[in-house]
């Protein structure tokens, strides 16, 4: 009995101390359970910031997709338009090359005249010291030269006409050599640029135009389309040094 009651409070110390040590421990524990959760949370505010991040960029990116598809319809549309300009401009051309050879025709045919006309005047004026009626030799010679000046003033109205068709075809036909111009827009995906100069500056289908950014030289294109102030050019293989870009400076290359 003795014995026993000397053991009992070893017992109970031993048994506080047992339980001040589970209740450290699990004091630890809870406060790494507690910073666990913490470090989840950050991690879970920051995947979703990222997931939020992600959504904005996919929706930019579907923003510029639909636009890029816009583009090319509008592209595809002008395209078609300038064809059909083309087809006109070609026809115009061909009328007014007709017409220059149809004036250059009567103008030799006038030419014809007026020389057989001053061949019947030297015949005429041979034939003054014969025999023949005065009066109606120098009536005849009134005649012909009255024609003679008609047909002088013909000549000279077909002549200048001419000329006016043929510089009318020249510029119908030609591109100023110091033409040049800024380019409005470039595609580079699609390999072409579109310039601030058209059919009113005189632009012609096929011409070459070299570009610039400051003086350095970056790229060379090939006109494929005429708009009344606008045109479109493809990039020449082998000749694009870095892609053009809205503001640089095109220049007509004379060939």
């Amino acid at each position: 009995m003795k014995a026993l009651a000397k053991i009992a409070p070893i017992v109970i110390i031993l048994a506080c101390a047992a339980s001040l040590f589970f209740v450290f421990k699990l004091s630890g524990q809870k406060t790494g359970l507690i910073a666990d959760l913490a470090d989840t949370r950050s991690k879970l505010e920051s995947t979703t910031a990222k997931l939020n991040e992600t959504k904005q960029e996919l929706a930019t990116t579907s923003s510029k997709l639909k636009q890029s598809e816009n583009d090319l319809a509008s592209t595809k549309a002008n395209l078609d338009a300038k064809e059909i300009e083309l087809g006109q401009k070609k026809r115009e051309a061909e009328e007014l090359t007709k017409a220059k050879a149809d004036a250059e025709q009567q103008l030799a045919a006038l030419k014809d005249k007026m020389d057989a006309a001053d061949k019947e005047m030297a015949a005429l004026k041979e034939k003054l010291g014969g025999l023949g009626n005065v009066e109606e030799i120098t009536k005849k010679l009134e005649e012909i030269t009255a024609a003679n000046k008609s047909l002088g003033e013909k000549v000279a109205a077909l002549t200048t006409e001419n000329g006016i068709i043929a510089k009318k075809l020249e510029e119908a036909t030609t591109t100023p050599a110091d033409l040049r111009g800024r380019v409005a827009m470039a595609k580079g995906q699609w390999n072409f640029l579109i310039m601030d100069i058209g059919k009113d500056q005189r632009v012609q289908p096929n011409t070459e135009y070299l570009v610039y950014r400051d003086s350095s030289l970056v790229a060379k294109a090939k006109v494929s389309t005429v708009y009344p102030n606008s045109s479109v050019a493809d990039l020449v293989p082998g000749f694009t040094k870095t892609m053009p870009r809205e503001g640089d400076t095109v220049v007509f290359k004379k060939m």
